[in-house]
């Protein structure tokens, strides 16, 4: 996920035993970056799944 101001990583981490299944893929982790009006950044790091896009 792209968007202005915020983006989504999704990925696949051995330290979790759960997952989404994608079509050639899975994901269990999620990173995310929102910059904020006052030109700080906050960092989000989900699971389970922060946004669900699939």
């Amino acid at each position: 996920m792209d968007e202005e101001k915020f983006k989504v990583v999704s990925g696949e981490s051995d330290q979790f035993e759960q997952y989404i299944p994608l079509k050639n893929d899975e994901i269990n982790i999620q990173f995310s970056v929102r910059e904020q009006e006052n030109g700080l950044n906050t960092i989000t790091i989900g699971t389970p799944i922060l946004v669900i896009e699939y």
